[in-house]
């Protein structure tokens, strides 16, 4: 099943929502100290951190997984 994700800006955070009350984010790594790396955070509250370059990746990657 598809859920149209609608995307909001909330305290310096990007929410990535479909409506279904907990909402992945992405925002500026506060430890980083630069504006180069992301910290990407699931559902669950689980996190990865990303430089710019890996975060702007993922839609070409997203891309090649539809191809596999």
């Amino acid at each position: 099943m598809k859920f149209k994700s609608s995307i909001k800006i909330q305290d310096k955070e990007i929410l990535l929502c479909c409506g279904r009350g907990r909402c992945p984010s992405i925002k500026r790594d506060p430890r980083a100290g630069d504006t180069e790396h992301f910290l990407l955070t699931d559902d669950f509250g689980g996190s990865i951190k990303l430089d710019k370059e890996q975060l702007l990746s993922i839609k070409e990657a997203v891309k090649n997984l539809d191809a596999i």
